[in-house]
């Protein structure tokens, strides 16, 4: 929610339903626009896969579009990543790896805490990936 008012994340939602109504108030149509436009701007996004991923979310196929944006975040955390962040395989990590080490070492390398709005993109942002790459316990465990 790029365009949300910066009082949206003040508090907790105290529910899922919660959640996903005043979320509703930031996902208009034309704010969903404004996204996909920004994210043709974004340095490093395979335009070919973001087209599909509009292409599903214009046809209602949420989960597909959904899984193919966060394959698009999983890519760019995995180039996000320097030599000493390889295993001793000499492999960059993916998924739940390579959030931890991502947000490692941003906190070791910058002071989040100094900077309002960059904070709260962080903790969303890491917050979301976090529960998309949650173990899922061999797929015994079903994800809200």
């Amino acid at each position: 929610m790029p365009h949300a008012d910066i009082t949206t994340f003040d508090s907790f939602p105290a529910d899922l339903e919660s959640a996903n109504s005043e979320a509703k108030r930031w996902c208009t149509k034309g704010d969903v626009e404004k996204l996909f436009e920004y994210l043709y701007e974004v340095k490093g996004v395979k335009n070919s896969d973001l087209k599909d991923a509009i292409s599903l979310y214009r046809s209602r196929q949420y989960k597909p579009c959904a899984m193919l944006l966060f394959s698009l975040l999983d890519a760019k955390l995995i180039r996000m990543q320097r030599n000493e962040d390889r295993d001793n395989r000499n492999r960059r990590s993916v998924g739940a790896t390579a959030i931890k080490k991502i947000k490692d070492r941003i906190e070791r390398e910058q002071n989040i805490d100094n900077k309002l709005f960059i904070s709260l993109s962080y903790v969303n942002l890491f917050a979301c990936l976090g529960v998309f790459f949650e173990d899922a316990k061999d797929f015994k465990k079903q994800p809200d």
